[in-house]
């Protein structure tokens, strides 16, 4: 037997992992030998191609050729489409809702703790770019990856050493990596049934000297970056280029192999920074495929779609820039003996010829060498048109409606059915972020042992600061993305919904308007109408199971009624008497309560604002506008029957009488 293979290699010592997958990292062994990386080599430079592909520093255009007479002209649609893509997904403001689960009453609590902590990751982290980031480059190279992990030299500092080192008290790092960062086992298509996975990051010796001094002279002697080969290396030089060396981390999840997981963090095969169970229980790296190839790990770039047709666009353009570059400038003909020399011609190049059937003279002639052929400009139109079909991307969604689409609502509904072509694409990268998020809550539960402060925002953008710790996480089992629907990702689907709630009575102030128009979910709108239809549902199921409900005051007895009457449509529950009795008690009193409820209170239910009362009658005098009453009981004075009467009786009018 070979004695090599009688145990898991993952379970062998430190040195024999870090050697077997440093021998993975050399050129032409691993990532070079699948034809995929092919595609992100190509699909990198084309994507970059206008700032890459130049060869003088004083043009954006490339002059080939023997004599640069030809040239190449790149205008990257295709880049400007992927980039509308990216857009288009990532638009939405980032909001993370967390569900918990526990028998205690504190769970609403324990959701808003966990809110306001993935709010915080959310800016701290400036995840909303780090997630465009992620966007792109999975629709360039077919995948991308978010890394969740705790840093213990982040966060707060709360205490120091003996020897007046600062010690901190920890905080979560998202960062986006490359494929090339990454070494895993590429013939496992799904991400979860991964055992282990590699991450390559760049450090700091220095850094690393203060963390691990007994480690020191290996540190300074790991390779720099430049010195490692592995593909997609610069060759460019760094300013820092020696102070910098790769750190590569290992995580094997739990597995029946290995119960506690193993993390492993190396330099080198003689400088391990660390090695034992995984501590964070699981992979924490989260993987964005929208387009997964069939038994394998790796993504089909939407990129490669339109490659094709953006190499041919670019190669008609330089046809056409060539022909216009070189013979755009009109070139005159004249025959020679007929007095026109070049001073006569401003802008213009002036050729002589002999004719051969004319005698001396004759008038001059444009040589027209600069047309094109008029194919090159419908194919360009037809190749550009191409591009935006096969991402699926209409005008609307490109910021130029159709011609005579003028209405919101019309505009709106195209950007919507242009996110829905592009569903794929949103709900991978949700996913991917949602994973992410549920990483960083469960690096905080298990290394979150020191108090830390979190903001927790009201409703009228109130904050309260306050302290936990990281088991007070423990009940949170998921986080999800709050998605707002495809119509409320346009200003004119936005305008449209608000004039309709607003019509309909959903909202019932300005606040309210103006936050839709804002792009707030339309949950936290509706969320009173909402929450009263959850209500008469609960209540009908009750009322169906034979059991007594009660209505209060504040409901909205119309609604009520008309919703518990359907109720008894159903000919079984009017078979039973005890179940319609039910049924019209709590009808009837809805209906009490409506000839009941004091008005203003129904007002205030049905506005959500109190109705403006008319002013009240004047301290210790009649109601205003109310005629004086004699002091005889009579009839006072008419108005206007006279001077002196009409005086008397402003003065009385107004409380001013002797």
């Amino acid at each position: 037997m070979n004695k090599e293979h009688d145990v898991y290699w993952m379970t062998k010592a430190p040195k024999y992992i870090a050697d077997k997958l440093i021998s993975y990292h050399q050129v032409g062994s691993y990532w070079s030998n699948h034809p995929i990386s092919q595609a992100w080599v190509r699909n990198s430079l084309s994507y970059y191609s206008t700032i890459m592909d130049a060869n003088a520093w004083d043009t954006s255009l490339v002059y080939t050729g023997e004599q640069g007479e030809l040239i190449k002209m790149s205008v990257p649609q295709a880049r400007s489409l992927i980039r509308q893509v990216v857009t288009l997904t990532s638009k939405q403001k980032l909001a993370f809702q967390a569900l918990a689960q526990t028998d205690s009453s504190e769970v609403s609590n324990t959701t808003k703790l966990a809110d306001a902590v993935c709010e915080q990751i959310v800016k701290q982290q400036k995840l909303d770019l780090k997630g465009e980031k992620l966007c792109e480059q999975a629709l360039v190279l077919g995948i991308s990856f978010l890394k969740t992990t705790w840093r213990s030299d982040r966060g707060n500092p709360y205490a120091a050493t003996p020897e007046g080192e600062v010690v901190y008290d920890g905080d979560v790092e998202i960062t986006v990596c490359h494929v090339d960062d990454l070494l895993f086992d590429f013939t496992i298509s799904e991400w979860d049934d991964l055992d282990w996975i590699e991450v390559r990051t760049i450090k700091n010796k220095w850094s690393l000297v203060s963390q691990f001094p007994e480690l020191k002279d290996k540190i300074v002697d790991l390779q720099p970056i430049k010195n490692v080969v592995r593909a997609g290396m610069s060759e460019y030089m760094s300013v820092s280029e020696a102070d910098l060396c790769y750190v590569y981390e290992v995580y094997h999840k739990p597995t029946p192999a290995l119960p506690l997981g193993r993390m492993v963090v190396y330099g080198d095969s003689d400088c391990v920074f660390f090695d034992g169970p995984n501590p964070y229980g699981c992979i924490p790296v989260s993987k964005m495929c929208p387009e997964p190839i069939f038994n394998s790990g790796f993504g089909f770039p939407l990129l490669s779609y339109i490659l094709p047709a953006q190499e041919m666009f670019d190669h008609v353009l330089s046809c056409l820039a060539t022909n216009m570059g070189n013979l755009g400038v009109n070139n005159v003909i004249a025959p020679r003996g007929s007095n026109i020399g070049v001073e006569d011609f401003a802008g213009m190049n002036l050729m002589s010829y002999t004719p051969q059937n004319a005698a001396n003279g004759g008038k001059p002639e444009v040589l027209k060498l600069s047309e094109s052929n008029p194919q090159l400009f419908q194919f360009s139109t037809v190749l550009l048109e191409n591009m935006q079909q096969m991402v699926n991307l209409n005008s609307a969604a490109r910021g130029s409606p159709p011609a005579g689409v003028t209405a919101g609502v019309a505009i709106a509904t195209l950007t919507a059915n242009a996110l829905e072509f592009l569903n794929s694409v949103s709900k991978a990268y949700q996913m991917c972020l949602e994973d992410s998020m549920m990483h960083a809550i469960n690096a905080y539960r298990r290394f979150a042992s020191i108090p830390k402060m979190v903001s927790i925002t009201g409703k009228q953008n109130q904050t309260i600061n306050k302290e936990f710790l990281g088991k007070d996480l423990d009940p949170v089992k998921a986080v999800k993305i709050s998605v707002i629907n495809p119509i409320m990702q346009s200003t004119a689907g936005r305008v449209d919904i608000a004039e309709k709630l607003l019509a309909q009575g959903m909202i019932k102030n300005a606040e309210d308007y103006i936050a839709i128009l804002d792009g707030a979910p339309l949950s936290r709108m509706t969320k009173g109408v909402l929450s009263e239809v959850d209500l008469v549902e609960l209540e009908n199921e009750k009322m169906g199971e034979g059991q007594e409900v009660q209505a209060l005051a504040t409901d909205k007895h119309s609604y009520h009624i008309n919703e518990h009457k359907t109720l008894l449509n159903d000919p079984q529950v009017r078979g039973n008497d005890q179940m319609v009795q039910i049924v019209l008690n709590h009808v009837l009193q809805h209906l009490q309560l409506e000839k009941e409820t004091d008005p203003m209170l129904k007002a205030i239910i049905a506005t959500g604002q109190a109705p403006m009362m008319p002013p009240g009658p004047p301290m210790g005098g009649p109601p205003m506008g109310a005629p004086p009453t004699p002091p005889d009981g009579g009839v006072g004075p008419v108005m206007g029957e006279g001077t002196n009467e009409a005086s008397e009786s402003s003065k009385d009018l107004l409380g001013r009488g002797e």
